[in-house]
């Protein structure tokens, strides 16, 4: 009788978990088709903003933005905190991971906490790399130089690493997992992603297709930390 009962238990929590939306499956195997459909839906997104979408339109927003009162949002030195936020929010999330989890294993927040301590930096670390490949130019190079728009592959320095945003590549990571965990906040969570990306535009901060990339990026680093054992919630503890 108990082992029936353990079963009874374990089918019903996998049910719950279910209908959660929380299935204990691979969002990168099981799933494999959507990844592959979103990364050729990516590409093709990108490759069009690259070829007729972001000169022009960093160009208009250089044109209305770039003199007058509101000259200084896209010439403003806007201090990159990118690395120290990293630290922080991996520290953090494992620090508070490593705490909770003795009493609360098995809850959405102690899920998500491991889930974006790893996808944080591993975003982070996917976007250096992937700049050091594409060796895109900054907007903010471009601007004083505008007649260097071009990808220098393999060949990245410090005025020719833009490409993907990685501002949204590790705040998408974040908001991904939010989304993930807390589906009540998707649409706010979206709504932010598309703030933080239009404000990365606007103050000519990264090209529209650096910021589409460093998206995709985001939530590849997301999918990818999910597989991690002990990332599913338990339905009795969610």
């Amino acid at each position: 009788m108990d082992a029936e009962n353990e079963l009874a238990v374990d089918t019903i929590t996998r049910t719950e978990t279910e209908r959660a939306g929380l299935q204990p499956r691979s969002l990168l195997l099981q799933d494999w088709p959507r990844v592959l459909a979103i990364l050729i839906g990516v590409c093709i997104a990108t490759a069009v903003s690259v070829a007729w979408v972001d000169l022009p339109l960093a160009k208009f927003i250089l044109g209305k933005l770039g003199s007058g009162p509101t000259q200084f949002v896209v010439q403003a030195q806007y201090p990159d905190l990118l690395d120290v936020f990293v630290a922080i929010v991996t520290v953090c999330s494992w620090v508070a991971y490593v705490i909770l989890r003795r009493h609360h294993t098995g809850t959405r927040f102690v899920c998500w906490l491991q889930v974006i301590g790893t996808a944080v930096p591993l975003s982070y670390t996917a976007k250096d790399l992937l700049k050091a490949v594409f060796g895109r130019v900054n907007t903010r190079y471009w601007i004083n130089h505008p007649y260097h728009f071009e990808f220098r592959w393999l060949q990245a320095s410090d005025q020719f690493f833009g490409f993907p945003s990685g501002h949204l590549a590790v705040v998408g990571a974040i908001l991904f997992a939010i989304m993930h965990y807390y589906p009540r906040a998707k649409s706010w969570c979206w709504a932010a992603m598309l703030l933080f990306g239009a404000a990365l535009i606007v103050s000519e901060y990264h090209f529209l297709g650096d910021v589409i990339a460093g998206g995709y990026v985001g939530w590849l680093a997301f999918a990818a930390a999910r597989e991690l054992p002990g990332t599913v919630p338990s339905s009795r503890s969610s």
